[in-house]
């Protein structure tokens, strides 16, 4: 029987990086949705479940601590990992004050991805 696969919601205006990052996931063995809008998105975390969120702090639709904000109103529970090409101590604060359990800056390593999966996996379980 095959083991139900965990999905994971990446949010980046940037398709490239969207691209990588479901990559990064599928490689560790999980199921990615992909969006470029945050307005879609968050309209999808409204009728789709997803055990963790990945998104980017700097979109022109909506920036990425008002959905995170309007994201965990619609799902409390779920684990919200932000992306940043422009990494604040003030913004990684913001970020973990309004509930995201991780903050990482770009130029990442996929390790970094893998590891902060990894432990919201480990913690859930």
């Amino acid at each position: 029987m095959e083991q139900k696969k965990h999905k994971i919601l990446i949010v980046d205006d940037e398709p490239g990086m969207c691209k990588l990052i479901k990559e990064i996931v599928q490689d560790i063995g999980y199921q990615a949705r992909t969006f470029t809008s945050p307005k879609k998105a968050l309209q999808q975390i409204r009728t789709e479940s997803f055990e963790i969120a990945i998104f980017d702090m700097k979109m022109p639709e909506m920036g990425g601590l008002e959905l995170l904000e309007k994201a965990l109103l619609v799902r409390p529970g779920l684990d919200v990992i932000m992306i940043t090409a422009y990494g604040s101590i003030e913004g990684a604060v913001e970020a973990i004050k309004l509930g995201a359990f991780n903050y990482i800056t770009k130029p990442f390593q996929q390790e970094e991805i893998k590891l902060a999966i990894g432990k919201i996996m480990e913690r859930k379980n």
